[in-house]
């Protein structure tokens, strides 16, 4: 194996680290990248911007530490997660992308916790039917950008996006998956009540594959931009640390997502983070 990019593709910024062969660091770079605010409670970002970003940090890097583009074996990406990007067949996206931050979709969010039910829409998929989340959005699109939501070929997360940006192919991890209110975390995949509650097809969805697979080499025109060779790129991998699978046997202690609306345990007991913060923080300063 040779050297190794690693980037992640924040909302403020995009990051890169370089590491040698053994797994040193051996240098970072990153970039800015632009919010827009069209509306109060809306964030969007251009995903040109993301794009741009990431090419000025691996050509830093490359260039700050003499590194020939066919030293380069590896590129793996993390971002942030619950954005939209609608794309076309070409990949190309149709508007700027709904990112994480953004609340338009408490509609959409309220209608589909009145369809599923609170309760059991947190047994599938282990969250709050909150519209930072993936499926609120997607509903969002399709009731007041109807030409858009049909035009759209998928809507890929950010680092699914990034990843058919570098290669072709379009995917995302469980984790990604795990936080669109679509997923079942015990299955592992796709949740056909859950889809057919919001309305939505999966096939609009990008592939779920595991995160450490490699997803596939740069194509001819990213490896130009980056100014790499062919590298096999690894797959993408969530920005935060969160648990995809809620486990049968939390029964005591202290367990925790980070998510857009944080949920935690104590003592099998389940507490929303919007709300019940003072229970988290009794219990972590108790004795």
């Amino acid at each position: 194996m040779g050297y190794l990019i690693g980037a992640d593709i924040g909302s403020q910024s995009v990051k890169a680290v370089l590491l040698d062969p053994d797994g040193r660091t051996i240098g970072s770079a990153g970039h800015d990248c632009a919010m827009s605010y069209p509306a109060s409670g809306w964030a969007e970002q251009d995903p040109a911007g993301w794009t741009r970003a990431l090419t000025l940090a691996v050509r830093q890097l490359m260039a700050s530490h003499g590194i020939r583009p066919a030293q380069v074996s590896h590129l793996g990406l993390a971002a942030q997660v619950d954005g939209v990007v609608a794309v076309d067949s070409k990949l190309r996206p149709l508007r700027p992308a709904i990112i994480w931050l953004d609340r338009r979709a408490t509609g959409q969010a309220a209608a589909l916790a009145g369809r599923v039910g609170a309760d059991r829409i947190f047994a599938t998929t282990g969250l709050n039917a909150d519209a930072s989340h993936v499926a609120p959005k997607l509903m969002w699109l399709r009731d007041n950008e109807p030409a858009t939501f049909a035009r759209a070929s998928s809507f890929p997360p950010v680092g699914g996006y990034l990843l058919g940006w570098l290669t072709g192919v379009l995917a995302q991890d469980h984790a990604n998956a795990s936080s669109t209110l679509l997923y079942d975390v015990r299955a592992g995949g796709w949740d056909e009540g859950m889809l057919a509650a919001a309305g939505l097809d999966p096939a609009v969805l990008a592939e779920i594959r595991p995160s450490a697979q490699v997803a596939g080499t740069l194509t001819a025109a990213a490896a130009a931009e980056l100014g790499l060779d062919e590298t096999r790129l690894l797959g993408e991998v969530m920005s935060s640390v969160y648990a995809p699978r809620i486990r049968e046997d939390f029964k005591s202690g202290v367990r925790g997502g980070v998510n857009g609306t944080p949920t935690f345990f104590i003592n099998g007991e389940r507490y929303d983070g919007t709300r019940d913060l003072k229970h988290l923080l009794d219990a972590l300063t108790a004795k």
